[in-house]
């Protein structure tokens, strides 16, 4: 009988192969177990604690795009060692883009083809100026045509070219100014205790329109940045800094809010809130108002960026008296931010 290796046995070769796939297949379980659990904790922690607790605060206001980068590891892992972890990362995929890095789909427009033939719409635009040029923001006006046009950070000593205002009309107050193509009636800028006199955060004007008077409200609330950037330094003093920053911006927005809702009639609201749809502050003080890219949009949205970091602060508000049609994010007019265009339809 011959003698040599037994058939019947296991080479060691298929030993080390089976040893390699079963550990392949525990890394991914426990990988995308853990990936799962950790951007259902980044979403609570965002929505639940952004502009409550300063670490929060810190997320809250910096770059998004980190939580999809497990992905690059986890979904080739999946589709080679254990492939039901992919149903488990698409879920958190879909969580991630939608609550964490804020994507949004145009719900509002699918009901747009039943709705009743609105008594106005219009088209309204926001825009930081910053420190782009002048040339570049009548160009974005001259393409876009609003009906309404609020600026922010529009140096009060410098005039709006006449290009921009020919045949409109003109509200400002500090950096604010609001141009638009139908009557002011009136114009009113937010004076509110603690707020310096030099601090001009809201203008509101009543414009006339063939169906009654409308409210626009222009806003530039508190940046938190002057909080964050002493992080750079220390620790403990930057936490101190960022709950200053944060108690300052919570009480400009309890004032602008106010100062919003004192016109019972159809109101919109435009500018830079510093402050993106996660944070506590917007939940509080502006969740009650339809965000025109939340219900019409469809992408991130961002509308302010740096070098890593791209948010969605700057926003178009209106009353229930709107029903929003479009909303899209304009181009990039050299600054760091971008202007937010939105359509309503008024039906009253």
């Amino acid at each position: 009988m011959p003698t040599g290796q037994d058939s019947g046995a296991i080479p060691p070769e298929t030993k080390v192969s089976a040893a390699h796939r079963n550990r392949g297949v525990w890394l991914t379980q426990r990988g995308t177990q853990v990936y799962f659990v950790g951007v259902v904790g980044m979403i609570c922690l965002l929505w639940g604690a952004g502009d409550q607790w300063w670490l929060a605060t810190v997320l809250l206001f910096g770059p998004r795009w980190p939580i999809v980068c497990p992905l690059l590891v986890l979904v080739p892992l999946a589709f080679w060692f254990h492939r039901p972890s992919l149903s488990w990362l698409a879920g958190a995929t879909v969580l991630a883009l939608g609550l964490y890095m804020g994507l949004s789909l145009p719900w509002e427009r699918v009901s747009d083809a039943l709705a009743p033939s609105p008594d106005l719409t219009l088209r309204v635009v926001t825009y930081n100026c910053g420190e782009t040029a002048d040339e570049a923001v009548v160009r974005m006006a001259q393409a876009l045509q609003p009906d309404i046009l609020t600026l922010n950070e529009w140096n009060a000593a410098r005039a709006l070219p006449e290009a921009l205002i020919a045949g409109r009309h003109v509200c400002r107050a500090g950096g604010n100014a609001i141009v638009s193509r139908l009557p002011i009636e009136a114009a009113e800028e937010l004076r509110a205790e603690p707020l310096k006199p030099w601090e001009k955060r809201a203008v509101r004007c009543r414009l006339q329109t063939a169906v009654g008077p409308i409210q626009v409200v222009c806003l530039h609330l508190e940046t938190p940045r002057k909080g964050l950037s002493e992080l750079r330094g220390s620790l403990r003093r930057g936490a101190d800094a960022v709950r200053h920053n944060t108690e300052k911006r919570q009480l400009e927005s309890g004032l602008a809010s106010r100062f919003s809702r004192e016109f019972s009639g159809p109101t919109v609201i435009a500018g830079d809130f510093n402050t993106p749809v996660e944070s506590r502050i917007y939940q509080r003080h502006w969740s009650g108002w339809q965000n025109a890219f939340s219900r019409a949009g469809c992408g991130l949205g961002y509308t302010k960026y740096t070098r890593l970091i791209g948010i969605r602060i700057d926003h178009v508000l209106v009353s229930e008296h709107w029903r929003v049609t479009s909303a899209w994010v304009g181009p990039d007019l050299g600054g760091d931010h971008r202007p937010l265009v939105a359509e309503l339809a008024l039906r009253l």
